[in-house]
């Protein structure tokens, strides 16, 4: 779980670790881990790096990441304070996702505290619901 959530939530590339700038342009490529969730990188170097990273389990023994087949790119991000996954886990924060046909939506993201650091630990919220916390009760306000 999350101990506190960012105001100003980044994203970091799985190889170089550098934020990607949004506001300046960047792009940062969404990757599928082969056993965990999702990642994302820049394009060129760091993509070509991210690449030939080895998943060396038993049963697996290949690249630990692939290029995932829906979403494109993540071209924005935003803070996702008071949204949680239906499993009632805090939102890390909303990204813009450009999907392989062109089109773009919001989805949320899911990065654990203890996932931070690891490679292919994001994942993307299957459905989101905005809460009111208060007077040790909890309302659903919205679903999304």
């Amino acid at each position: 779980m999350h101990t506190s959530l960012p105001e100003n939530p980044e994203l970091l590339c799985v190889t170089c670790r550098r934020a990607f700038d949004f506001q300046a342009g960047d792009e940062a490529l969404v990757l599928r881990h082969v056993s965990y969730g999702y990642d994302f990188v820049h394009d060129g170097v760091c993509w070509t790096t991210a690449s030939e990273l080895m998943f060396p389990e038993p049963g697996f023994d290949c690249e630990a990441f692939v290029r995932d087949p829906e979403r494109r790119r993540v071209v924005g991000v935003a803070p996702a304070a008071g949204w949680v996954a239906a499993r009632c886990e805090p939102l890390r924060c909303w990204v813009v996702v450009e999907y392989r046909d062109g089109t773009t939506s919001m989805e949320g993201l899911l990065r654990d505290d203890e996932w931070l650091d690891e490679p292919g630990g994001a994942d993307f919220a299957a459905s989101v619901q905005r809460i009111r916390v208060g007077d040790d009760r909890v309302i659903q306000l919205a679903a999304a």
